[in-house]
Order: C-alpha cells, then sequence, then structure tokens
C-alpha cells in the first residue's frame, strides 16, 4: 500500500492528476478513512478544477478531524472560486482559528473581502494578521494596497515604507509607493521608485507596466511605449498593459494597432465594463452580413461615441440590432429610425439575432484610419450666424465629470471659471447632471451672478430631452463628460475643457485638419500645466468675446 501511495503522490508531483487521482481513489475503497489519501483526493480534483467535489472529500475529512487547518483553509479557497463567499469566509477563518500564523488564510480572507469591496475588513483581517505572521512585510504591502484604495495616501505610504524596511526586497512595496505618488501628481518621484522596483525584479511586467503609466503622465509616450512592450513582452497576457498601450497608440491615429490591443479591455483589472452573455459568436470579418446586435459597454460617452460608426454598420448589415443604455434609447430611435433599439435593462431574445459586437469594436473594423472618418454620412454642422438680434447669447454649461477615478482632475470649480460667466451678454445654463447646488449657491452669494436651470429639464435621466434643449444654445461649454459627447454629436459648437495628461482621454486626440475626426465641432483648450486651468480659461475667454462679442 504504502509503495502505491507513493507512487500517486510522484503522479500528484509530476502534474499527472488524472493517472494520481485514479491510484487515491483505488486506495480508499479499502481504506475509506486514510486522511492523507483523502487529502490528496481533494487536491487532484482541485487542481482538475471540479472543486465541488475537492469540497465533498474535505468534509469527509473533517468528520475524522475537525483540527487540520489546511483542510479549511483548501475548502475556503474552493468555496471562493465558486462564488460561495459566507462559505469561504467561514473557512479560512476556522482554518486561522486552528492555526493563527496560517498567512495563506489571511491572505485570501483579506483578497476576499477586497473583491466584495469591504476594506475595513480587509484591513482589520490584515492587522489581526500582523503580530502573529513571519511574513510581515507582505501583510504590511496587502494593508498599503487597502489604504490606496480608500485614497488614503499617507497610510499607505506609511505601510508601504513600513514593508520595505522590513525586507528591502519587497518591490511591492516600491510599486504602492509610486501609485500614491502618481495619483499626488510626483509622476518623476513615482518613477524613481518604480526604477528602484526594477533593480530588485527585473522580469516584473506589473513594474514596466506601471512605467509606462508614469511615462504616459508625463507626456513622454516614447518611453511609456517602450516600458508597456516590455510589460508585454515578459507577460503577453497582461490586459492591462495592451490597453494601456492602445491609449498612445489610438491617441496617435495608429488605429492599426491601437485597436488591435484596446480588444484587451475586458481582461483588465478593473473591470469598467461588462460583456454580453450570450451563446451566439462574437462577429468577425467573414462571418457574413445577416442580423447582428451591437451591444453597449462602457459608459454612457463611449456608446454615443461609437455610434457614429452605426451608419457604415447599417449599411453592410441585412437587419442591425442595437441594444445601449436606457438612457440613450429614445435619442437612438430618434436619430436611427430605421435600427430596433432595445435597453440593456431587458432581456436580449437571442433568436432575433445571428452574432453580436461590442460597440466599442466597431473602430477595428470601420475606422482602420483616418481616411475612413470621411466615409457614410457627414456629420451636421451647426454654424453660428453672427447677425444675432439684440439678445443675450444662451451657452449650456457643464463643469464636473463623475468619473470615480478622475473627477477631481477632469472637473473645474465655478470660482476658475469666473471669468467667463461674469460676461453680461451671455446667459449661462446648468446641464450638470449632478447635484452642484451648495457650490452654485455660494458662487451666487459671493458674485452675485446667476447660472439658470431649466428646473423641467431632468438632465440625468432624460437625455433626449436634455439634447433637445442643447439644441437651442448658441454653444457649450464642458468638461470632458457624457454632455460633451452629447453636444458635440449633435454638431452644437462645443468648447472643451480639458486636463494636460491624466484625464484625457485619447479619442480627443484624433486630429485631421485642425479637427477632430469623431466630433468636427469640437474646439479644445488644454491645460498647459497639470490641474491648472488658467491658460485654457483665459484662451477660450478670448476665443468667446472673438467670435461672439467683437
Amino acid at each position: 500500500m504504502s509503495n502505491l501511495k507513493k507512487k500517486a503522490i510522484d503522479l500528484f508531483n509530476e502534474q499527472k492528476y488524472e493517472k494520481s487521482l485514479s491510484i487515491f481513489l483505488s486506495i480508499l475503497k479499502k481504506d475509506p478513512k486514510s486522511k492523507d489519501t483523502l487529502l490528496f483526493t481533494s487536491y487532484n480534483y482541485m487542481q482538475m478544477g471540479d472543486f465541488k467535489t475537492a469540497i465533498i472529500y474535505f468534509e469527509m475529512i473533517i468528520q475524522l478531524d475537525k483540527k487540520l487547518p489546511q483542510v479549511f483553509y483548501n475548502m475556503g479557497v474552493c468555496f471562493n472560486i465558486l462564488g460561495k463567499t459566507v462559505e469561504a469566509v467561514d473557512s479560512f477563518k476556522r482554518a486561522i482559528s486552528l492555526k493563527e500564523d496560517y498567512f495563506d488564510s489571511y491572505i485570501q480572507l483579506g483578497q476576499l473581502f477586497k473583491k466584495l469591496n469591504l476594506l475595513e475588513e480587509a484591513v482589520k483581517i490584515y492587522k489581526l494578521a500582523l503580530p502573529k505572521v513571519n511574513q510581515k512585510d507582505s501583510i504590511n504591502v496587502n494593508i498599503s494596497e487597502i489604504y490606496y484604495l480608500q485614497r488614503n495616501y499617507q497610510l499607505s505610504i506609511k505601510y508601504a515604507e513600513d514593508a520595505f524596511d522590513l525586507n528591502p526586497k519587497n518591490y511591492f512595496a516600491k510599486i504602492n509607493l509610486a501609485n500614491c505618488l502618481m495619483d499626488q501628481g510626483e509622476c518623476e518621484k513615482a518613477i524613481i521608485e518604480l526604477e528602484q522596483a526594477k533593480k530588485i525584479n527585473t522580469s516584473s511586467s506589473m513594474i514596466f507596466n506601471n512605467l509606462g503609466y508614469g511615462y504616459k503622465l508625463l507626456s513622454n509616450d516614447t518611453e511609456a511605449i517602450i516600458n508597456y512592450q516590455k510589460a508585454i513582452e515578459i507577460n503577453p497576457e497582461l490586459h492591462d498593459a495592451h490597453f494601456n498601450l492602445s491609449h498612445i497608440q489610438l491617441a496617435q491615429n495608429n488605429f492599426k494597432d491601437g485597436w488591435k490591443n484596446y480588444e484587451f479591455r475586458f481582461g483588465t483589472q478593473k473591470k469598467f465594463t461588462n460583456q454580453l452573455k450570450t451563446t451566439k459568436p462574437q462577429w468577425e470579418a467573414g462571418y457574413g452580413f445577416e442580423t447582428i446586435l451591437i451591444w453597449g459597454e462602457q459608459g454612457i460617452g463611449e456608446q454615443i461615441l461609437f455610434s457614429s460608426i452605426l451608419p457604415d454598420v447599417i449599411s453592410k448589415f441585412k437587419k442591425v440590432i442595437l441594444c445601449v443604455e436606457d438612457k440613450l434609447v429614445e435619442i437612438f430611435k430618434k436619430k436611427f429610425s430605421n435600427l430596433e433599439v432595445i435597453p440593456l435593462s431587458k432581456k436580449i431574445d437571442e433568436s432575433k439575432f445571428n452574432y453580436h459586437l461590442p460597440i466599442c469594436s466597431l473602430g477595428k473594423f470601420f475606422r482602420t484610419d483616418l481616411r475612413s472618418f470621411m466615409i457614410g454620412e457627414e456629420k451636421k454642422q451647426i454654424k453660428f450666424n453672427n447677425q444675432i438680434p439684440n439678445r443675450k447669447l444662451k451657452c449650456a454649461i457643464s463643469w464636473k465629470s463623475s468619473n470615480e477615478n478622475l473627477k477631481n482632475i477632469k472637473s473645474i470649480a465655478l470660482e476658475d471659471l469666473k471669468e467667463i460667466l461674469i460676461i453680461d451678454k451671455i446667459d449661462f445654463y446648468n446641464i450638470q447632471y449632478t447635484n452642484e447646488d451648495n457650490e452654485l449657491e455660494a458662487f451666487k452669494k459671493k458674485y452675485n451672478i446667476t447660472i439658470h436651470k431649466n428646473n423641467e429639464l431632468d438632465t440625468f435621466n432624460n437625455l433626449n430631452d436634455l439634447t433637445e434643449f442643447i439644441e437651442t444654445c448658441d454653444f457649450v461649454i464642458t468638461v470632458s463628460n457624457s454632455n460633451a459627447h452629447l453636444s458635440a454629436s449633435i454638431g452644437k459648437t462645443t468648447y472643451l475643457l480639458l486636463p494636460k495628461t491624466k484625464g484625457k482621454f485619447w479619442y480627443w486626440e484624433n486630429d485631421l485638419n485642425g479637427k477632430n475626426v469623431w466630433y468636427p465641432s469640437i474646439i479644445k483648450f488644454k491645460q498647459k500645466t497639470q490641474g491648472d486651468w488658467s491658460d485654457p480659461i483665459k484662451n477660450l475667454k478670448d476665443k468667446i468675446l472673438e467670435k461672439y462679442l467683437s
């Protein structure tokens, strides 16, 4: 029996799991209460991806012995993979109760809490581990990461530095430090930290990916590309590096390579979009042109942006079904009267289409170079009539972004816009979709300037009425948000205020003959220094005075 068991263990170590399992199952027939045989049987099922069966065998072991922490730990791993969160948490805690220095259980439990966005619980479990485990530097790094996610940079830096003091080879500590510095605008210092991390580990794709991002924030696209490509060379499956690289390539009008890397967006760490669940294939060139479902992804802005390609799609396919954010349905029904438009919230009948395509994948088929933007329906251009009767100009204004990660970078304070808002020959109308009543009230009290609001207009939910209101305006001033897309998509003159680097999206850079190819009515005003709005606002004021009020 011992020789047979040794052979089964050797097969397991050689990753020949089916053969190993077969021997262990034969041993169990003769000795069904052998704990180590049951354990290896469970491990084999885990390695083969049959986690439900693995749990059954772990439970058999628990019936024999309730004091084996590794059983509860591995059962927790299985529950976690199967999405049984409560059972996973309970199993990891049971493992820790039996072995208080069980490092892997603390890590798994903390990561699980992080995935559930229970960040305070994650911090608690890591701090509980800190005095008990030997791998204190790793625990400190994990605490640092949680504080970084909470944007508590001071504590994140503290725990990262503690980790590095404990273990000068812990390059993750340097990565965390760099992340904090980048978020605070200290990109040069962040790059120094990452270069030090690179000396510790020359084969970490994460380090090169983060270096690429740092150089991109410094507007050094050459170095950014070099580092992204190095990250991909090390790990071709690092979706974040591909996706980050695509932003530079697309901004440089390199659509061939850009769209290829843009397709990696669904596998990035920050899941900003969900994939459609369907048994129908995703359309590829050569599949034919029967009925296709185009479905919305990412945000409202991206769905509006890529909807400009739909005329090309309609001209190719027998039938096109469009599934988009609920707020956009009415707008697209009016714009594309020959399409069936349905909301994303509605269940899709698979029998109605032959294949599907996410809307942001349209670019790789229909926008392969700058010339392809000129094909199809010309965008309507609304020209301003200088011969205006004796009336005030009407300007819709939107100064905030709700993007969770970039809102502070893309948004502007009304105080910064004061020099434009004091122009008494313009009536400004608030089309902001976030509630900024407190800022508006304080601004009016301080400067006696009223930004009007149409109380009948629901700027958050009713985008169709909002678009019709924008039509009545002479022009729009906005930051990079969904209102910029709404305004520019109908050809309204749209003055767009952009940050210098971080928070400036690639599609605003796609210019031909001085005009944005997605939205020719957009006129851009960019920061010269990241975070400083004084130059773009001064230039915008001069433009308005020259064009409308000279």
